[in-house]
């Protein structure tokens, strides 16, 4: 098992030394014992002469087996632990935005089933979570229904919206939402994420300025409405999820029809608990999942 979790480790990390950190044995250990696998192989399983490493083809084909391995282990470890009515291990990959608000709700659900089971929070974004859910690194995650992750079994937990976040006592500054967007300042996020493209449509489409700020996550954007410096689109999980305490200062409104109907391609979007087809879901991944689904109904 070793020399597969060093291969894999360095093909992560894409450097010997930080693979000798992660895993917690020195460099030179780690040199000398790649050294003497791929002896051992008769093939080199990775070119050192690019930086990050880059593996060979015998080095993939390794790697990958190596991955399905270690996953295989891992189940079977599960198995045993359940069998043996030991405490469970749960990782659980979310995004960025998403777990300030969701994971305390369903964590303080889980922990009254479950007191003694420990949870790890993996924190990515979407193309990272699935990643990490198909090399095995997180057991569960929690995002957006979508082509890429028809892959994975999933189950539904529910439906969010985009919204409006706007400063107090806004709204009823203007005849309409439409006036409103047009005639006020707005904050987006950083270029290239779907709420970006979802604001810069908006202003587009209402013939608005371009977005004077531009934010790189949602607490950001939020912070600036709370001090009254613009407007900005959210996913309705933060109004849903997130303490009064954390809404002072900020109104939410849904969009008007049409520019849900003409503007945005997804206003309303499915959000789910995803796990791999081949793995054994333990009875504490389920009373997780059981939990994830009730949670709007325990906030």
């Amino acid at each position: 098992m070793k020399q597969y979790e060093y291969a894999v480790a360095i093909a992560d990390c894409g450097s010997i030394s930080q693979a000798a950190e992660a895993l917690s044995v020195a460099q030179p250990t780690l040199s000398k014992y790649l050294k003497k696998l791929e002896s051992d192989l008769g093939v080199e399983l990775f070119d050192r002469s690019t930086i990050p490493l880059s593996m060979t083809k015998a080095g993939e084909k390794f790697v990958e087996t190596g991955r399905q391995v270690l996953a295989l282990e891992y189940e079977l470890k599960k198995f045993i632990d359940e069998y043996n009515e030991r405490p469970a291990l749960i990782r659980v990959g979310i995004s960025t935005s998403r777990s300030p608000y969701l994971m305390p709700v369903i964590i303080s659900a889980y922990q009254e089933k479950c007191p003694d089971h420990r949870i790890v929070i993996n924190e990515g974004k979407t193309d990272e979570l699935q990643k990490m859910l198909i090399h095995g690194d997180v057991d569960l995650i929690i995002s957006l229904l979508d082509k890429e992750s028809a892959a994975f079994e999933n189950i539904p937990l529910f439906d969010e919206e985009i919204l409006l976040a706007v400063p107090k006592n806004t709204a009823c500054k203007f005849t309409s939402v439409m006036e409103m967007l047009k005639n006020s300042p707005l904050i987006t996020l950083g270029k290239g994420q779907v709420l970006w493209q979802t604001m810069c449509s908006i202003a587009d489409y209402v013939g608005a300025e371009n977005p004077l700020i531009e934010c790189q996550s949602v607490e950001s954007a939020l912070a600036m409405v709370r001090c009254g410096l613009g407007i900005t689109v959210i996913p309705s999980y933060i109004s849903e999820f997130s303490a009064d305490s954390q809404n002072q200062g900020v109104e939410f409104i849904k969009l008007p029809a049409e520019l849900s109907e003409k503007v945005l391609v997804e206003s309303r979007r499915t959000v789910c608990v995803f796990y791999r087809r081949e793995q054994f879901l333990s009875a504490a991944e389920k009373v997780f999942i059981e939990c994830a689904r009730q949670a709007k109904g325990n906030i």
